[in-house]
């Protein structure tokens, strides 16, 4: 009798302009233990190479589309593929090989959950390993702890049920930052998260990535969280974990806010932006500001702050996720 045939998983790997990366998170796919893989390369109005490096993989199906940013390239290639469950591997990241075959055994040990996910680990720009601190997080994460903070950390290394993404209508569009919390918290409502012992993903750390844009992940978690305010009303459970939550990403994207900050005031050309971050700093975190100019800054020069910071941007970028970085008037990523 013929052995049943695995389930197919799909692999979208949204681009804009990460041409250079696009072959590692291509091969990485193809160097899967797990037998039977899609992938759907979408290529979201890029300006580089992207279509000429997509080209030498005729086994991917390849999609392309003006720039509508990274949530709607998701969603577009999800669309346009054919598996039952779904993987969202950004351009510049990497799987490790035995990724979707330990998210699938996860699946099929724990067949209630809405998705599985595995650990990960940093690397450089060149794909140099970087100290990885840990995550404190359980194995099973409900809708409370996902108030919390986001517990998986990076998207790559989570695999979705299709029927479960469908059903809460995939990723935001409006969204170009904070977007995977956000869909972790609306299936977390209705399904249980699994996380699965294994490391699943190498997350690239570069010059692009959204977390370094410090105003925007502050202004964007901050929206996401009150967007769920309609949810934990009169759960007192919910109601702690989000205000727990809410204070966790203001002060994180607020110290990282500090430490741009300081950088900017070192130069007459940033001093623009200085002055936003600083009215920022001041309506959403005016006691972590007087703190910090108190106890960290010290003057070397009249107005210039010296590069001291209270969270390191590389810790910063490992607790909250990291995403291709986009600009108000340049196209989203």
């Amino acid at each position: 009798m013929r052995a049943p045939t695995a389930p197919l998983v799909s692999v979208v790997i949204p681009c804009y302009n990460q041409a250079r990366f696009l072959t590692e998170a291509v091969k990485s796919v193809l160097a899967q233990t797990y037998p039977n893989v899609e992938i759907v390369i979408v290529n979201d109005g890029s300006t580089d190479r992207t279509a000429a490096m997509a080209a030498h993989y005729p086994q991917a199906r390849y999609l392309y589309q003006s720039n509508q940013g990274r949530s709607a390239a998701r969603n577009s290639g999800a669309r346009r593929s054919k598996g039952d469950y779904l993987v969202f591997l950004d351009a510049d990241d990497m799987l490790l090989k035995t990724a979707l075959e330990d998210g699938m055994n996860c699946f099929n040990a724990h067949p209630e959950s809405g998705c599985v996910y595995g650990r990960y680990h940093l690397i450089e720009a060149d794909g140099t390993p970087l100290p990885t601190p840990p995550r404190t997080v359980s194995d099973i994460n409900d809708y409370p702890a996902f108030l919390r903070h986001n517990c998986v950390g990076m998207l790559a290394g989570m695999i979705f049920r299709r029927a479960v993404f469908e059903s809460v209508n995939g990723f935001d569009p409006a969204l170009h930052a904070c977007e995977d919390h956000e869909l972790f918290m609306r299936i977390a409502r209705q399904y249980p998260i699994r996380r699965h012992p294994h490391f699943a993903a190498l997350y690239r750390q570069h010059s692009s990535n959204t977390s370094r844009n410090s105003h925007l992940m502050l202004m964007t978690a901050l929206r996401v969280a009150r967007a769920q305010k309609p949810w934990v009303k009169g759960r007192l459970d919910y109601e702690q974990a989000w205000r727990e939550g809410t204070r966790f990403a203001r002060a994180m994207y607020s110290n990282h806010l500090i430490v741009d900050l300081q950088r900017n005031l070192k130069s007459l050309k940033t001093w623009p932006l200085a002055v936003y971050q600083m009215m920022l700093l001041l309506r959403y975190y005016p006691d972590g500001l007087l703190k910090g100019i108190g106890r960290r800054f010290s003057v070397r020069k009249p107005g210039i702050l010296p590069p001291q910071g209270a969270v390191e941007p590389q810790r910063v970028a490992s607790l909250s996720g990291r995403y291709n970085q986009p600009s108000i008037k340049q196209p989203v990523r």
